[in-house]
Order: C-alpha cells, then structure tokens, then sequence
C-alpha cells in the first residue's frame, strides 16, 4: 500500500514479462537465428547481449541498466552496419527505410507515449536487424 494513500496501491518496482515492453525483445530471436545460420557467432552475441540488458533495463521500469542499454543498442547498430554493408545494396536500402521510421518512433511517438510506443520500436529494430543479417547471410 502507498504510505500517502492507504487506498492506493503502491507501484511495482519491476514489470514482467508478460508486459509488452518487455517481450517484444523477445522477437530479436529471429535476427538471432540468421547470425547463427551464417556463422556470425560475434554478431549473435551482441544481439544476445543487447536483448538481455535491454530485458534488464525494462524490468526495472528504466531504472537500472541505462547505460549498459545504450551502449549496446549502439553496439548492435554498428554490427548491423558491418553485416548490411557486406549484403546487396537492396538489403541496405531497406535497412535505412527501417531506420528513419525507427527515428520517427523512437525521437517523436515515443515521446508522446512511450509504453505504448516503445515496443514497436523494437519491433521496428528487430525488422532492421533482420533485414542487415538476412542480408549478409543471403549474400555470403
């Protein structure tokens, strides 16, 4: 119970995973399966990395793990640019239409309503990510 309000019911510290925030990471496991078919087993760690303290970071109602969450996220989009950069250039034309609607909704939607928002921006990075290894696998 909040200490304020008796009648209110005190917040959770940590989500589950059943909430959408957190499970759409869950999707990652499709790029995750294009790195392992093509044998980019450091690209597949970062994404496994990634998805793990992203989880972490959104558990926790974005309270712990920020730092680490931004730095991979970075970490996974440079993977991707040395992936997608090895594929044709059709595979890299879809990544960089993918990557301004990410803009958009991580930079103007999300803003507005982030729980809401926020999950399909990373379905939107999970369509990006597999696009760039997709690409690499089909093109090597």
């Amino acid at each position: 119970m909040n200490k304020n309000n008796p009648n209110t019911p005190e917040k959770s510290n940590s989500r589950n995973f059943t909430e959408t925030i957190v499970w759409s990471n869950g999707l990652f496991v499709i790029p995750l399966v294009f790195t392992l078919l093509s044998d980019s087993y450091i690209h597949a760690a970062v994404i496994s990395v990634a998805v793990l303290f992203s989880v972490l970071y959104h558990l926790s109602h974005e309270s712990n793990w920020k730092y680490y969450d931004i730095f991979l996220a970075f970490t996974l989009i440079t993977s991707n640019l040395f992936a997608v950069v090895q594929a044709s250039i059709g595979y890299f034309i879809v990544a960089i239409v993918l990557s301004l609607l990410s803009g958009y909704i991580y930079f103007y939607a999300q803003k507005r309503n982030y729980i809401l928002y926020h999950p399909y921006w990373h379905v939107v990075s999970v369509a990006i990510t597999s696009t760039c290894t997709f690409g690499y696998l089909v093109s090597n």
